[in-house]
């Protein structure tokens, strides 16, 4: 009798632990201060106001999804005013938080107050109480402790990579994975979308991308084995849908940033628009992992005007800042081939060099292009933030990755003819 006693008050312990808030969530904010007075009691009874336009009326109701979705508590949304301000969840705007994602909450007896200097300052401070929610199986009242939490994120860029390329993934997947990144105060979302093995963008002037690069004929089981399913595979995001993720993206504060690989990394393109290859072909979307040496024909004209037309619809669907433009080739591929390397005065066009220790390709330029993304090999950990400055005289802001040489199980695929 005496252990099945223990056992239910330890059951009833933890239950009534649960029905409390625990501000310790990840990331951890940079300060948690208890402070004297009785908790808050959300149940109800209790209303989500907020002060300013529809992106903080959004965020109530997102917190109010949030709360539902944890504790089975419904709260009403309303508008700030005179009466409802005091008892509530107020949120809120104040010009004297300085970081522009920064925000405070004040939980006490009367109230909670989640300020923000903008609303997705506010949005942050939402996800690190949605996050020290108990999650509940019934519906029941949840207990704030008394405490004062300030925070503010200490990288302006923080961000997630999916390639979408390789493998396709849904719409409702993509949304999922950026609810994860909001979640987790991400404001970043990197897109791969163009890879050797599949295209997923619709671009409405050269419609074979959809009909031909989005789908390759079978795929390399294991690591490049010699094995291939010889399935059909892939896929692709209409404008629509694209634009339909933009948007659930931006409503959560978190930016798309699309990865179009150029000129390498390409060779489903040339399975669509041979012509615009070096060799001519003949080219089938990529089965084998990593990259093949195929690339676009930078001494081809009709090269510039596939990648502006591509480019203007990209940044349409994208409002992006920055924009992720890989430029990487290979020197064998382009041996021969007239206007590879260095300017074209009669075409104005640029030859393709890959970028080497941070520093800046002499690629292909088109207007207003002024943004660098490189890479740093191991040997280059110490360029950081000293090849950002040397990259960005004009106070431009530029993205630094280090990545390995060679991913595990990858290798440079030749080209068809060339196994021997």
């Amino acid at each position: 009798m005496r252990k099945v006693l223990t056992a239910l008050a330890f059951m009833a312990a933890i239950v009534c632990h649960a029905t409390e808030a625990d501000y310790r969530v990840v990331p951890l904010p940079q300060s948690i201060n208890s402070v004297k007075g009785e908790p808050f009691v959300l149940d109800e009874t209790r209303q989500i106001v907020y002060q300013g336009d529809e992106n903080m009326a959004r965020n109530a109701r997102f917190f109010a999804d949030y709360i539902a979705e944890k504790t089975h508590l419904s709260l009403q949304v309303a508008a700030a005013d005179k009466k409802n301000v005091k008892g509530n969840v107020l949120l809120g705007i104040d010009s004297k938080i300085q970081e522009a994602e920064g925000y405070r909450i004040e939980v006490s007896a009367k109230g909670v107050r989640v300020m923000g200097s903008t609303p997705a300052g506010v949005f942050y401070g939402i996800q690190t109480l949605r996050k020290s929610l108990p999650l509940q199986e019934a519906k029941a009242a949840v207990t704030l402790p008394a405490a004062l939490i300030t925070d503010a994120p200490r990288f302006g860029y923080r961000g997630m990579h999916l390639d979408c390329a390789r493998h396709m993934f849904s719409v409702d997947f993509v949304k999922e994975y950026i609810d994860l990144l909001a979640l987790h105060n991400m404001n970043r979302f990197h897109w791969h979308l163009t890879e050797d093995q599949g295209w997923r963008i619709e671009i409405k002037k050269y419609p074979r991308l959809a009909e031909v690069a989005a789908w390759r004929s079978g795929t390399t089981l294991s690591h490049n084995s010699d094995v291939d399913d010889g399935i059909r595979y892939g896929g692709y995001y209409t404008q629509a849908q694209i634009r339909e993720i933009v948007k659930y993206a931006a409503d959560r504060y978190v930016e798309i940033i699309p990865e179009i690989d150029m000129p390498g990394h390409m060779l489903a393109v040339l399975a669509a628009y041979p012509e615009l290859g070096c060799t001519g072909g003949p080219y089938e979307v990529g089965h084998f992992w990593g990259v093949y040496r195929d690339i676009l024909c930078a001494g081809n004209p009709k090269v510039y005007e596939f990648l502006k037309d591509v480019l203007d619809e990209v940044c349409d669907l994208f409002p992006s800042e920055y924009p992720h433009r890989w430029r990487r080739g290979t020197q064998d591929e382009m041996e021969g081939v007239p206007q590879v390397s260095g300017h074209d005065p009669e075409t104005g066009h640029t030859g393709w060099r890959e970028t080497e220790q941070g520093r800046p390709s002499a690629g292909l330029l088109l207007d207003g292009d002024a943004e660098v993304s490189g890479r740093q090999g191991p040997q280059d950990h110490r360029l950081g933030r000293a090849a950002g400055v040397q990259r960005g005289p004009d106070g431009r802001h530029h993205v630094l990755a280090r990545c390995r040489p060679r991913c595990r199980g990858c290798r440079q695929r030749p080209r068809r003819g060339d196994e021997s």
